[in-house]
């Protein structure tokens, strides 16, 4: 793996302030945000939008805004796009876990069209650099965990668009906190599924709406802690792929219902606890692995059938008349 220096944090975070994106609906009055990733599988990139689920869900569109360099970056403008989120059936474009026994506030949006179209807006305005991907390398998973011994009170970053309130044409907002549950362990939400753990950490970090959606990272500490020799190291060079890593996708504030006082019983109200819910980095890559073997084997299938199809249509040579003597 290459090695990463300090000096190049601030154009990393440059990167990851122009790959995340507006998304919005003026007609619904809704915002959210999304970022990019992408995947080689045997040669082949599979690029996606990933946001929260609650995004995605129950719409026919959504409206996509991105901020783009020219001139070395004297110049800001937006490249916006309206992207289809049902298919001609009225069946989603997106993917997520459809299994109801573990319901995610996860989705991925295949966006192979979608960054062809960036990337011709981008040459045709001399857009400066190149739209930034963070690959399945860069996504945390329980051994890089360990290895790396992140852990509550880390710390993390997270860009976004909290309350919709940005202007016209706005880089995100890169908000901090730190980890505040084990980040390698489910976590009871009681306020959805009392008792049932689902494949999140808890951040403290305030989550407004506007920033479901958002990438939470975990900038690689210099300093490490050596268990085995029970001390804190220097970290001689960062052999990583990435300063940042990928820790998951904020989607929504950790709350639970309280009684409004004197009000008639049963009126309950949300209460934002100051906390942030973060779907884990791997919730994402197996939605992306599942997606990729699908689509590859439905692919497999289809030539295959018009193989046999071709086969099947090959047209019968008649055997010739034979004169009776």
């Amino acid at each position: 793996m290459a090695e990463v220096s300090r000096s190049d944090f601030s154009n990393i975070i440059d990167h990851l302030l122009r790959s995340t994106v507006f998304l919005y609906s003026k007609e619904h009055k809704f915002s959210g945000t999304g970022f990019f990733t992408h995947a080689d599988f045997t040669g082949k990139v599979y690029h996606f939008l990933i946001s929260a689920k609650h995004i995605f869900k129950d719409r026919e569109k959504i409206s996509l805004r991105i901020v783009r360099e020219i001139g070395g970056g004297k110049k800001i403008l937006a490249f916006e796009s309206s992207i289809k989120l049902l298919n001609k059936n009225g069946d989603p474009l997106w993917f997520t876990n459809w299994d109801l026994r573990q319901e995610i506030d996860v989705a991925i949006l295949p966006a192979n069209d979608l960054v062809d179209e960036i990337s011709e807006f981008d040459k045709k305005v001399g857009v400066s650099g190149r739209l930034f991907f963070f690959d399945l390398s860069t996504f945390v998973d329980n051994s890089i965990i360990q290895q790396e011994n992140i852990c509550a009170g880390c710390d993390i970053l997270f860009p976004g668009y909290p309350l919709g309130s940005v202007a016209e044409i706005s880089y995100p907002i890169l908000r901090s906190g730190i980890i505040a549950t084990p980040p390698g362990k489910d976590f009871d939400l009681l306020s959805k599924t009392r008792g049932k753990y689902e494949p999140v950490f808890l951040v403290d970090a305030q989550f407004f709406p506007g920033s479901s959606g958002s990438p939470v990272f975990w900038p690689v500490n210099p300093i490490r802690f050596n268990v085995e020799e029970n001390k804190i190291q220097q970290r001689p060079n960062i052999k990583l792929n990435s300063p940042f890593l990928l820790l998951g996708v904020g989607t929504a504030f950790f709350h639970h219902p309280g009684r409004v006082s004197g009000a008639p019983l049963g009126t309950f109200y949300r209460e934002n606890s100051g906390l942030g819910i973060v779907y884990r980095a791997q919730v994402i890559k197996n939605l992306i692995v599942k997606y990729v073997l699908e689509k590859e084997e439905k692919e497999k299938l289809e030539e295959a059938n018009r193989k046999l199809q071709s086969i099947e249509e090959v047209t019968e040579i008649e055997p010739p008349d034979i004169a009776q003597e």
